[in-house]
C-alpha cells in the first residue's frame, strides 16, 4: 500500500558570508529537474523545507520504496537533492548540491510515520569543515533523522 509521508528538513550550520563560493547564495530542494522552495541563506540560522513523498511499505526485511517529485536516483538507492545556487532573471544558476540518502532513515522511524501519519524529520548540517557549502552525499555526521 502506498502512503503519502510528510518530510521536514531543518537545514542548519549554513555557510558564513566569508564562504569561498560566493555564488551559493540560495538553498533549495530539487523536484525533477527544477529547484523549488529556494530561499536566500544570508542572515539565516536555519532553513526549513517541508514536502511530501510517497512510500510503499515493503515486506519485513525489504526496503521501503520511495516515490515522488523530490525523489531522485534508482529505486534501490533513492535520495533527495538540496541545491546551492542563485537566481538570475528567474533562472536557477547552480553552484552545487548535497545528496540526502533516504536509505539512511531508520526503519522504525519510517514505520512509525507510515502507521501514525507523523512527519519524518531530519536536521542537516549544511557546511563542510571549512565553513563552505556541503556538497556530494551527506553522511550520518551531517544528517540526523529525529523522532
Amino acid at each position: 500500500m502506498v502512503k503519502t509521508l510528510q518530510v521536514i528538513f531543518v537545514c542548519h550550520t549554513l555557510p558564513h558570508s566569508g564562504s569561498t563560493l560566493p555564488t551559493c547564495k540560495r538553498l533549495g530542494i530539487q523536484e525533477g529537474k527544477e529547484v523549488v522552495q529556494d530561499v536566500p541563506i544570508e542572515g539565516q540560522d536555519e532553513i526549513q523545507f517541508q514536502f511530501s513523498l510517497q512510500a510503499e511499505a515493503a515486506p519485513e526485511g525489504e526496503m521501503v520504496i520511495f516515490k515522488g517529485k523530490v525523489v531522485q536516483g534508482p529505486r534501490s538507492a533513492p535520495f533527495i537533492y538540496l541545491c546551492w545556487g542563485d537566481r538570475s532573471e528567474g533562472a536557477w544558476v547552480q553552484c552545487g548540491r548535497a545528496k540526502i540518502p533516504l536509505g539512511a532513515i531508520p526503519s522504525r522511524q519510517i514505520q512509525k510515520a507510515l502507521d501514525s501519519g507523523s512527519a519524518l524529520r531530519a536536521r542537516i548540517g549544511m557546511t563542510d569543515s571549512r565553513g563552505n557549502p556541503a556538497f556530494a552525499t551527506l553522511k550520518a555526521d551531517h544528517v540526523a533523522w529525529i523522532e
